[in-house]
């Protein structure tokens, strides 16, 4: 893929230039920190309360509630315009006549993203973390680092099947209303008997589950989550090569 590493560093820079990376590590930071504030001043009132206890829940409910329900909404308002802006406002077109291939325009796109959703959690992560364990108690570092891995991946999953749509559409309203339908498909259709643990949007009740301990068999959801980025990549890169610029 001629210029894939010079387009992933243009890619980098030009998310800290238009402010990206910010917005995604300010949101995971909000999300870290107000739930367990919130929890915190609730709880205060409790007597007997364990801390221990409300730590682990605490830190529950971010890797498999806060961060990856509104963290969806963030990465596909962040990924929709990935292919959709670049070929309306006819930068594809410039960037394109240069010697790089599509395929490497199409990869950088999705690693640059990929790497802006783990740094932005990992921040997040660690303020929540330190918030916690301030608040409360130690809640189990190793599992909760754990969990953000496969809440990291799972957004990932998001933003890889936002660059996918992006790149059939133009329009960025339309490609992030497409993929908040195939999200909404996903959830009505949760209910199928013994099809839970293969459907990706699954993957955060699985990183839930390891922070519990509790061994919820939905490591397949996470599977298929992770293993459908590149396939999407790929399905990207050959819609986005038929395209007029």
């Amino acid at each position: 893929m001629t210029g894939f590493w010079v387009l992933v560093q243009k890619e980098l820079l030009e998310q800290r230039r238009t402010k990206k990376f910010l917005a995604l590590a300010l949101v995971f930071t909000f999300l870290a920190v107000v739930p367990p504030t919130i929890f915190r001043t609730v709880v205060h009132f409790q007597e007997g309360a364990h801390c221990v206890e409300q730590a682990r829940e605490a830190l529950e409910n971010i890797i498999g509630g806060m961060m990856p329900v509104f963290g969806t909404g963030v990465v596909i308002i962040i990924a929709m315009g990935a292919l959709a802006n670049e070929r309306a406002s006819g930068t594809a077109a410039m960037t394109l006549s240069k010697p790089v291939a599509r395929s490497a325009f199409v990869a950088a796109k999705l690693l640059a993203l990929g790497a802006s959703i783990f740094g932005a959690v990992a921040v997040g992560g660690a303020v929540v973390y330190i918030l916690t364990l301030i608040l409360f108690a130690d809640g189990g570092v190793g599992r909760f680092a754990l969990g953000l891995l496969i809440t990291s991946t799972y957004l990932w999953y998001v933003g890889a099947i936002t660059l996918l749509i992006s790149a059939q559409f133009s329009q960025q309203l339309l490609v992030g209303g497409i993929v908040l339908a195939l999200f909404m498909v996903q959830l009505f259709l949760l209910p199928i008997p013994h099809t839970e643990r293969y459907w990706p949007i699954m993957s955060p009740g699985w990183a839930r589950s390891i922070f519990r301990g509790d061994g919820n068999d939905l490591w397949s959801a996470f599977a298929i989550a992770a293993g459908s980025i590149p396939l999407m990549g790929m399905a990207a890169w050959g819609i986005f090569r038929r395209k007029e610029l």
